[in-house]
């Protein structure tokens, strides 16, 4: 394939990469409250929502949401990044 089509390829890829950091599900309050529950493997909900509001973050209610409201866009965002990913390493080989 030619230079023009890497160029393109990548210009897409890098396009891709940004929305999924601009991605609300990629946020820095979200990661955050992800980790914390995390942290709190096998605690109480209760103790769990306490430390979410403690550390001023989008409450367990408010990350479902999050999630079942934007998980088609990030899972079509990950497809593609994925897909392009692909054509550039096959433009390699």
């Amino acid at each position: 394939m030619s230079l023009d089509k890497r160029q393109e390829l990548q210009a897409e890829l890098d396009a891709v990469n940004a929305e999924i950091q601009e991605h609300p599900l990629s946020s820095e309050r979200a990661k955050a409250a992800n980790d914390l529950m995390d942290r709190h493997d096998g605690d109480d909900e209760a103790a769990i929502d306490r430390d979410l509001a403690a550390h001023d973050l989008p409450s367990r209610k408010e990350l479902a949401k999050m999630v079942s409201l934007r998980m088609f866009s990030w899972s079509r965002l990950h497809r593609k990044q994925v897909k392009l990913e692909k054509k550039l390493a096959d433009l390699n080989d």
